[in-house]
């Protein structure tokens, strides 16, 4: 596979993601909490680079590595957990706060760099299993409600966006 292809793209960005994840779990701010979520979600994340490196080039991986869609209603379940004690959103939070937050909410966005990486795969791989885009979609949205959990937990009040100016 050439460094070119979009997959190879895909498959690093996933990387990128699972370090900087680690990156997140190995700040003295981490807890137990965010470790045990995110513990099995790097392990998980390999998996899903391996199915994406594999789609549309002939191999059976994608076919023998089952992703459960199950996966995805966990991610959507923690998900709902960690916000269910936070305010509701109603407008624009800055990625600021404590140091995990702050960690997370870089995960977040190069979550959101690899769903990008994927979905150009999946348009040219009709054999992308549907539910690696629900996890990583999942999860973007999971590391944005642990950055808020972690801000809140630590006393760290939330800047809003609020017409021109972040209170």
């Amino acid at each position: 596979m050439s460094k070119s292809d979009l997959r190879m793209d895909a498959v690093g960005t996933i990387d990128e993601l699972n370090s900087t994840i680690g990156w997140v779990l190995a700040t003295r701010d981490s807890d137990a909490k965010v470790s045990r979520i995110l513990g099995p979600i790097q392990t998980e994340l390999l998996t899903v680079g391996a199915i994406v490196a594999s789609v549309g080039a002939g191999s059976d991986c994608a076919a023998k590595v089952k992703f459960q869609a199950e996966s995805a209603e966990r991610i959507r379940r923690q998900t709902s957990e960690v916000t269910k004690d936070l305010p509701p959103l109603s407008r624009f939070v800055a990625p600021a706060g404590c140091e995990l937050a702050c960690r997370l909410h870089i995960a977040r966005t190069v979550c959101r760099r690899a769903e990008r990486a994927v979905v150009r795969v999946a348009e040219l791989s009709p054999d992308m299993p549907g539910t690696i885009l629900q996890h990583i979609n999942c999860l973007s949205d999971l590391l944005f409600a642990l950055a808020r959990m972690a801000n809140s937990e630590r006393g760290h009040p939330e800047k809003t966006w609020r017409g021109g100016d972040w209170q």
